[in-house]
């Protein structure tokens, strides 16, 4: 049982090397995940002081700020999700200050979900909301996560192997992934 891949592709190829290959071409990677208990934002502001960051891969987020900075240039997809005590807000994205695309919100929560192509080293990537509130307790209610679509990466792959024709012994042996 595979319940705990959280992401995971299918991959083909004639050889390891060739599924590696179309492996590390379509890789989602993710680098950061963060989340944030209650606080005030300010509209149109960077989120700062994020409570809690889970995932930050190549240690490129700084949670006092909220500020990602790329290390790697390529495509990266950003999904950011608000949950207020009042109001409607829009989520925003970021990039080197210049807003990239606002969400949708409905009552008191809002998410966005972009894709930001062709970031070069150094640029940022920030998240705001659109209006001045306050954010709920709830620590899941929050979350910001940045995945990288492309560009140079790190792979983990996950392989399973099944057929009723081939016995796997102690000794090396070689076993064809169709």
């Amino acid at each position: 049982a595979s319940t705990d891949v959280t992401n995971s592709s299918v991959v083909t190829g004639t050889t390891v090397t060739d599924a590696l290959n179309t492996l590390n071409n379509s890789v989602q990677e993710v680098l950061l995940s963060a989340i944030k208990n209650a606080g005030s934002v300010t509209a149109n502001t960077t989120i700062p002081t994020w409570t809690t960051v889970s995932k930050d891969t190549l240690s490129n987020f700084t949670a006092s700020t909220g500020v990602f900075l790329v290390s790697v240039a390529g495509d990266y997809e950003v999904e950011f999700q608000a949950a207020t005590t009042t109001g409607t807000p829009l989520a925003q994205v970021y990039k080197n200050g210049t807003l990239v695309q606002t969400g949708i919100g409905s009552g008191v929560r809002t998410s966005v979900d972009t894709v930001i192509p062709n970031c070069i080293v150094g640029d940022t990537i920030t998240v705001a909301l659109d209006s001045s509130l306050t954010l709920t307790s709830t620590n899941t209610d929050t979350v910001l996560n940045i995945s990288k679509l492309s560009g140079a990466s790190s792979s983990i792959v996950n392989a399973r192997y099944h057929s009723s024709a081939t016995a796997i012994t102690a000794a090396l042996t070689t076993m064809t992934y169709s």
